[in-house]
């Protein structure tokens, strides 16, 4: 028996042999786990990528639609509303859409309103979405170059307008020309200090450059303590817009300028949930504030726009839902937008600045000569193509330059576009 019994060396060796074995295959077990393991940690990574890509997406998405749509709302108005009332005309289309959406929903002013308000939501998200990841200095010098040079190249082409109007009797009374005027349109203080306006459209623009004062003033606060931060801006606009009560010598400018801010917070809060930055029940709060500051500033500043269904309350209250349905809708979609509609998201701010002055200038030429029809689609086709025009060549060459100052700081690169 034991002369059949395996020698002990031999079986030391066997037995070494075999745990290589078992090592070298669970080696090799081991790192085939580890790879599957990364393979579907790739993979997890991807598809969050591939989801926040496609989140983003959809309220890139959402967006363009919101500045097309607010762009063309304050068009309609201006280039379709306008002129019927001032020829004592009237036009099937424009009929329709009173008598079936503007009378019964009680929109006022052919819905231009409603486009401010929805542009003030707009601005409120997209600058909070962007401040967070500035400094000062590139906030201060992105606002710049995405207002003026557009505004710069409006104003002359005005003035230019209005001057040669003049020499052919076209005059309008009610627009200011001359070297007061130009600087205050140029610089967007026009509203509340001229008794007359070069661009009408300047006071909406008065208003968004308070918000930026606004945001400039409390951007630290704002990227280190959310809510804290947010609140604090509601509640310095509130000040501001009550302060002329307080102090008659306080410029009425910003007081009524200011009453506005609290639509920007409403925008502002909403960025803050969907980035889940806070929660819902906190954007809820701020919104609820932010509404009762709205009523609060314009009872002293605007008393007579907040009675009534026909009030800019309720424009505000529309313009939210708009915000909100298309943001839900476009995220939960995934939707892109055709070109039509990113074609006048791009060209939203220069469209909005030149189609007053020169849509109205092109309507009272065709008028006379072709009709209402013919007055009202030649004006738009004019501001589209001359939008367009000061889009490629000014707005965007200008939001260039803005960009090339920001790479001369390192770190503070970043988009011009808001």
């Amino acid at each position: 028996m034991l002369a059949n019994a395996i020698p002990l060396h031999d079986l030391l060796q066997s037995l070494q042999a075999l745990e290589s074995r078992f090592l070298i295959n669970a080696r090799d077990s081991v790192e085939r786990i580890r790879r599957g393991g990364e393979k579907c940690s790739i993979q997890s990574e991807k598809k969050l990528k591939q989801i926040a890509s496609k989140q983003n997406t959809g309220v890139i998405s959402s967006i363009e639609f919101l500045r097309a749509l607010a762009c063309l709302m304050v068009i309609y108005c201006h280039l379709a509303g306008r002129p019927l009332i001032i020829f004592h005309e009237q036009w099937l289309p424009v009929e329709l859409v009173t008598n079936y959406l503007v009378a019964p929903l009680s929109i006022i002013q052919n819905f231009g309103f409603l486009g401010v308000a929805l542009f003030f939501l707009i601005s409120g998200f997209i600058v909070m979405h962007t401040g967070l990841n500035e400094t000062r200095i590139s906030f201060f010098i992105k606002r710049v170059f995405r207002i003026y040079p557009a505004l710069f190249a409006t104003v002359g082409a005005t003035i230019l307008l209005v001057k040669y109007a003049e020499s052919v009797g076209w005059a309008d009374p009610a627009i200011g020309v001359g070297y007061s005027h130009g600087w205050l349109s140029a610089l967007g203080m026009e509203a509340g200090i001229a008794d007359k306006a070069l661009l009408n459209v300047s006071w909406t623009i008065s208003i968004e450059l308070f918000f930026y004062a606004h945001m400039l003033l409390l951007l630290p606060l704002l990227k280190k303590h959310y809510r804290v931060g947010t609140l604090a801006l509601l509640g310095v606009s509130v000040v501001l817009a009550h302060a002329q009560y307080w102090f008659p010598a306080f410029p009425r400018i910003v007081s009524q300028q200011t009453t506005w801010i609290p639509i920007f917070v409403i925008g502002m809060a909403i960025y803050l949930h969907w980035s889940e930055r806070i929660s819902l029940k906190s954007a809820v709060a701020i919104g609820v504030l932010a509404w009762i500051s709205l009523i609060f500033n314009m009872q002293a500043n605007h008393a007579s726009k907040i009675s009534g269904l026909s009030s800019h309350t309720t424009q505000v209250a529309y313009a939210l839902f708009i915000f909100l349905a298309t943001l839900w809708f476009y995220t939960a979609k995934k939707i892109q937008n055709p070109a039509v509609i990113r074609f006048f998201a791009d060209i939203s701010y220069s469209l909005y600045l030149i189609h007053l002055p020169f849509g109205v200038a092109v309507t009272l030429v065709v008028y006379p000569l072709f009709g209402v029809t013919w007055a009202i689609a030649a004006s738009f086709v004019v501001s589209v193509v001359m939008s367009y025009a000061m889009y490629v060549l000014i707005e965007k060459p200008g939001q260039q330059l803005g960009r090339k100052l920001l790479m001369i700081r390192p770190k503070q690169a970043v988009s011009v576009e808001n």
